[in-house]
């Protein structure tokens, strides 16, 4: 399976992804237990809800094959979510939600934003970012 992303050149840069990835064993279990906690209070929304979550987990599963960065983001992302869930469809309170949920979505997606343009960076022959040191 490759994932693309279109280039103004016109060129497609595909990140390879190997079913059986190490998000694979985490996320699958997880997403089980938070359709059984989300489920019942779903109602009739829980099959749009079911396959919104399928392809938050795809998401994050397809993000490790840009790079580590991105994987951790897509993982992050995938949390943010999943607080969404449990406060939307569960009675369970987590005390300044509204917080992590903002902080796990930014993190995620700058993470996976990070990867992007450090892995477009390397493929246009741009030098590597440097760190700055103390």
């Amino acid at each position: 399976m490759q994932w693309c992303t279109s280039r103004p050149s016109g060129r497609c840069a595909a990140a390879r992804w190997r079913p059986g990835g190490c998000l694979a064993c985490p996320i699958s279990p997880l997403f089980a237990a938070l359709v059984f906690a989300c489920g019942p209070g779903a109602g009739a929304l829980l099959i749009p809800v079911v396959i919104y979550g399928l392809a938050l987990v795809l998401m994050a599963m397809l993000s490790t094959g840009l790079g580590a960065l991105a994987g951790v983001g897509g993982a992050i992302f995938l949390i943010s979510d999943g607080l969404i869930a449990l406060r939307s469809f569960t009675t369970m309170e987590l005390p300044g939600a509204s917080f992590w949920i903002m902080l796990s979505y930014v993190v995620g997606q700058g993470l996976i934003a990070m990867e992007v343009i450090q892995r477009t960076g390397r493929e246009h022959g741009a030098p590597a970012p440097r760190r700055s040191r103390p």
